[in-house]
């Protein structure tokens, strides 16, 4: 009878411990940033933090501390976490908090998606104090109130536009001839690529809610010109990881992705990815980039 009830047993444990693994289980590599008031993920897009509190004296000791300490809690964290989000990043021109100093209604408008975030962890402390954990999306409505005007659905597929006054844009200046020491462009893949890897590693690159990707020439790659807005507060503009390994195994970048090597970064942020000739050519070969570009399907590595 017992051999009977252990394999009845078994693929319930099997199953527990599947599950306790999977919760467990995470993306295997993440790029996180850690702040003084705060933690932002940028590989789930995700910013967290915390605050702790105990009651106040005249409370202690009385069937309300606990529910006093726990709001006051919750309250420090709010605050560690707006001030988490306003050190973000928007572009090269701005962070949240400059954004805000120019647009009081930012600050205003963020008090109330705030009271949408997570409470991830309670935790009572030995001393009576309560520890409270909240966390909030950068995609979402963070993203829609922060990320600037510009990329459309039209704006990724049609040409430029024709210069002031009517007439055609100028005539491209023709290229030299290659030489045997430049590195022709990667052969673009047979397949559509599914999405696009920038390793950025040892440049100093910084991630930011619209980072920018651009030629030699500073011509625009990917950004807000190029990238469907709509595409970029659902799911984030760019995903950041710390290695290319974990790059290339997020869904994100599909079952074909074209990995390219940044050549430089610019600017103060250290938002701008520059590429080099070989590299844009590549991109602007390759089917079905275009589509990745504008439906945010790219991937930044870097530290």
């Amino acid at each position: 009878m017992f051999p009977h009830a252990a394999r009845r047993l078994f693929p319930a444990a099997l199953l527990l411990l599947l599950s306790v693994h999977a919760l467990a289980a995470g993306p295997a590599e993440v790029l996180r940033k850690h702040g003084v008031t705060g933690t932002l993920d940028w590989t789930r897009m995700l910013a967290g933090a915390k605050g702790s509190a105990t009651a106040p004296k005249e409370a202690e000791n009385t069937p309300k501390a606990h529910a006093m300490a726990l709001r006051a809690a919750q309250k420090q964290a709010a605050l560690n976490l707006k001030a988490t989000l306003m050190s973000i990043r928007v572009d090269e021109t701005a962070t949240v908090a400059e954004l805000a100093a120019k647009k009081p209604e930012i600050s205003e408008r963020l008090d109330l998606i705030l009271r949408s975030a997570t409470v991830t962890e309670r935790e009572s402390l030995d001393n009576g104090a309560v520890r409270v954990a909240l966390r909030l999306p950068l995609y979402g409505a963070f993203a829609l109130l922060v990320l600037p005007p510009g990329g459309t659905e039209k704006s990724a597929r049609t040409p430029a536009a024709p210069a002031p006054g009517g007439a055609a844009p100028p005539p491209a200046p023709e290229k030299p001839a290659k030489t045997a020491k430049e590195t022709a462009p990667a052969p673009p893949p047979s397949r559509p690529v599914t999405g696009l890897v920038v390793d950025a590693r040892g440049l100093g690159a910084e991630p930011a809610m619209s980072p920018r990707i651009v030629d030699e020439a500073g011509a625009e790659i990917f950004g807000p010109s190029v990238f469907s807005r709509a595409a970029a507060v659902q799911n984030g503009a760019v995903l950041c990881f710390p290695a290319p390994e974990a790059a290339l195994a997020s869904p994100r970048a599909g079952n074909n992705p074209l990995t390219v090597k940044a050549a430089a970064v610019k600017g103060k942020g250290k938002t701008e990815i520059v590429l080099g000739r070989s590299e844009a050519k590549a991109i602007q070969n390759a089917p079905g980039a275009k589509d990745a570009l504008r439906e945010c399907r790219v991937l930044l590595v870097t530290e």
